[in-house]
């Protein structure tokens, strides 16, 4: 915290607002002052930007680790239009990491049950309408029917589960572990020790246990579904599908289901969308393969301007990118579009093709295992920029059990680096598609590498930019 923000002597602030601040968030705070702030962070940017630096949000803009994968942007290369959006971006991204905003409805044990099922924790929504409910009133009372047709809405349940919503949206809290989504886009998180929720659309139910997961229902359209973290129970009709980290399903309206190979910034809310602000500029406009198995639900996850130090590297894995030795990230790579593929998609060797679609043209990375033998559809399209790039591996869960329990993830350059990485370039000079294969998962026998390991076999990564005119 800087000396000028803590005697307030150059905030636009009033002592009386930052008295506001400073009882709310320090738990002291009563039901009018929660009132009060919740009208002032909605209507008075100086006010939210105020909030935001005081409550250690301004550190969560970098930190949405699993969805769109650039938690290691700084908020200075976030570019955000304007300081509304970059606070308002932060209150959601705080929503969705599980930063604890239970302290706006938490009540003490020995008082009786709230009558409220969730709150309203944020909103840029110009028409924000819940029926029975005051302008200023942030509880959410069982069966209220909230609608709205633009901005994005942030809701706490008292189950432990948070909501972001994005506009038009229609849709009704029943309970404090039940929703009715009628029509809109929402991510939802749970926090530590939250209780199993239901979320119901048309089409279909889920029971999540303690995750994070995408949901699009609207209307006319199939519903479409991607797990980000956890496991939940999709039901439709009479049957029930487990679905995991990674996977991603549409849903129509008979109740049929398929895979959904391709999640894109922009499907469901996130911080780098606010109000559908930032995707203008993306390059990659699907990914799709050739696996004809009903069995696999698992998307490609494409992370706008997200590629860089401790990136998400699987959406299957909890490994992460690393650079090597003291130079960092090349730099043709930082910040670029990526693709979070499957680290499972490696036991498809020679038969995986993937296709990839650009919208312009473009620089495409593939980021190959060092120890493993080089295929032939990459030596032949791609060149070797001699250029490295490292992976950290952590523990997964794979069958119901955990692997490499004894990994670790670290945070920061060149540190606990298991796997070398060669990034191979191809310049692709037109939009359209172009055809990736698989990996060829003989190992090289090669000497330690001078930083970090060679830890065996992995899929490679995807990399994208702009092709500089």
């Amino acid at each position: 915290m800087s000396d000028a923000r803590s005697d307030n002597s150059r905030s636009p602030i009033s002592h009386e607002i930052a008295q506001l601040v400073g009882r709310c968030l320090g738990e002291l705070g009563t039901a009018e002052d929660w009132r009060t702030l919740n009208h002032l962070l909605e209507t008075d940017d100086d006010v939210l930007q105020y909030y935001v630096a005081h409550s250690g949000l301004n550190a969560t803009l970098g930190a949405l680790v699993d969805w769109d994968a650039d938690r290691v942007a700084g908020p200075a290369q976030r570019r955000f239009s304007d300081w509304r959006i970059a606070a308002t971006a932060a209150l959601a991204c705080s929503l969705l990491i599980g930063v604890s905003l239970t302290l706006l409805w938490a009540f003490p044990s020995d008082q009786a049950e709230p009558s409220h099922v969730a709150r309203r924790i944020f909103s840029t929504a110009s028409d924000l309408k819940i029926t029975g409910n005051p302008e200023y009133e942030t509880q959410i009372m069982p069966g209220q029917r909230i609608t709205f047709s633009d901005g994005t809405v942030g809701f706490s349940l008292l189950s432990g589960v948070d909501l972001v919503v994005d506009g038009p949206a229609e849709m009704e809290i029943v309970s404090r572990d039940y929703v009715r989504l009628i029509s809109g886009r929402l991510i939802a998180n749970a926090q530590e020790k939250s209780e199993s929720i239901t979320i119901e659309t048309p089409h279909c139910r889920i029971n999540d246990h303690g995750g994070r997961f995408g949901l699009v229902s609207l209307v006319g359209e199939a519903d479409n579904i991607a797990v980000f973290q956890g496991q939940l129970n999709l039901s439709r009709r009479s049957k029930t599908h487990v679905l995991r980290t990674g996977d991603a399903v549409r849903i129509d309206a008979e109740g049929a289901i398929s895979r959904l190979p391709t999640v894109l910034a922009g499907l469901f809310p996130n911080d780098r969308d606010i109000n559908h602000t930032t995707l203008a500029d993306n390059v990659i406009e699907s990914v799709t393969d050739n696996v004809n198995d009903e069995s696999v639900y698992a998307f490609y996850h494409v992370a706008p301007s997200g590629f860089g130090e401790d990136a998400v590297a699987y959406v299957d894995r909890h490994h992460e990118w690393n650079s090597l030795g003291p130079n960092g990230i090349p730099p043709f790579l930082r910040n670029a579009e990526y693709v979070m593929t499957m680290n499972d998609d490696r036991f498809h060797e020679a038969a995986l093709r993937i296709d990839l679609k650009v919208r312009k043209p473009a620089m495409v990375y593939v980021l190959y295992t060092e120890c493993m033998y080089v295929p032939d559809w990459l030596s032949r399209d791609f060149v070797d920029t001699g250029y490295k790039v490292g992976m950290d591996e952590g523990p997964y869960l794979m069958d119901g059990g955990f692997v490499h329990q004894e990994y670790s993830l670290a945070v920061g350059p060149n540190r606990s680096v298991d796997s070398n990485f060669r990034v191979w370039a191809r310049k692709v000079e037109a939009p359209g598609v172009i055809t990736l294969g698989g990996v060829d998962i003989r190992e090289y026998d090669l000497p330690k590498p001078e930083f970090g390991a060679h830890n065996g076999t992995n899929m490679y990564g995807i990399v994208v930019t702009p092709l500089k005119k």
